[in-house]
């Protein structure tokens, strides 16, 4: 196990997105080389700046629906 590649879907997640990247987190210590790749859809809260904010810490790749 090498690598690993970490997908999601978001729509007004804002106020989990903090719990489930310490997750990732975790996952990410698990193999040598990881991507995560979310699906933004448009939303009512400020997910996508979550998003955004997370990028500066996570390589992120940001599919906007």
């Amino acid at each position: 196990m090498n690598s690993c590649l970490i997908c999601g879907c978001v729509k007004n997640c804002e106020q989990y997105l903090d719990k489930v990247f310490n997750n990732i987190e975790k996952i990410q210590k698990l193999f040598i080389k990881s991507k995560i790749i979310i699906s933004f859809d448009i939303s009512k809260d400020f997910t996508l700046k979550k998003l955004v904010e997370l990028k500066k810490k996570f390589d992120i790749d940001i599919i906007i629906n």
